[in-house]
Parts: structure tokens; sequence; C-alpha cells
């Protein structure tokens, strides 16, 4: 089965996760301040769990006849997130990724829709089960950012 529209999405969500896995990165290398400790180990998970989503996002491109990306020039160009060269105090860093994930959410939600039209039950399958996680981290994220 090789559905172009759903490889291209897929491709375009594959470079948005791996950004985003990027930034988690970045963000627990530089972390500082009355907060170190929670949020080095907070993003640590956080990018754990994105390497591995980053992972099942390639390897579905694959399963429905499609190429992942290969290239960080390749993910760049398809990515909608941005990469972050500032270093930003803690704060702010949180609220930086719950803006990403809000857009990963919205975008994982709009790929399901297009795969339910084209009858990719799996592909609609991997974008339940990530917005189910997602929306539980927005909520701690949410939570955090009110405090």
């Amino acid at each position: 089965m090789s559905d172009q529209t759903i490889v291209q999405e897929l491709q375009k969500f594959q470079a948005d996760a791996t950004v985003y896995y990027q930034k988690l990165r970045h963000y627990h290398w530089h972390v500082t301040g009355k907060q170190f400790f929670a949020l080095h180990a907070k993003f640590e998970g956080y990018y754990d769990h994105w390497a591995e989503l980053v992972d099942e996002i390639a390897e579905r491109i694959l399963t429905i006849g499609g190429k992942a990306l290969p290239t960080l020039k390749e993910i760049l160009a398809k990515a909608e997130l941005k990469e972050d060269p500032e270093f930003p105090k803690a704060e702010e860093m949180v609220l930086r990724i719950t803006k990403d994930l809000e857009h990963i959410v919205k975008e994982a939600r709009r790929i399901k829709a297009i795969a339910e039209e084209h009858g990719d039950a799996g592909t609609v399958n991997m974008m339940d089960e990530l917005c189910d996680v997602e929306y539980k981290n927005l909520w701690m994220l949410h939570s955090f950012l009110k405090g």
C-alpha cells in the first residue's frame, strides 16, 4: 500500500517530531535554576519518549511504501517547528515545548482524519495512541505553567 498523500503528511510529521526531540535535548542540557533537577529529568524522559516516536513514525512511512526523511537538511526543510538556538529561562522552555506539543497534537489529529479518508487504519491507530499520551503530557505542562 502506498499512498503518497499519507506518506507526505507523515514525512512532515517526522520532521516536526525530530525538531521537537532535538529541542527537548537542548533544553535538557541547558536548563538552569531552581527547577533544574525536576526539569532536567523531565526533559530527558520526554526526549527518550520522542526518540521512540520518531522511529515509529519513520517505520510507519516505510510500512506504507514511502521513504523516511534521511537527512537533517530534509527534516529542517519540511518541519513547521523551528529549532531554538536560544537559551531561555526554565519556565520559557516549558512554555515553548508546550506550544510545540500543541502544534504536534493538532497535526496528529489532522493526519488521523486524512488516514481515515484513505482507509489507513494503521496510521489512524498510531495517531490515536500518540494523542492519548500527549493530551496527558499537555495537561501536565499546562499545570506546571499555572504554578
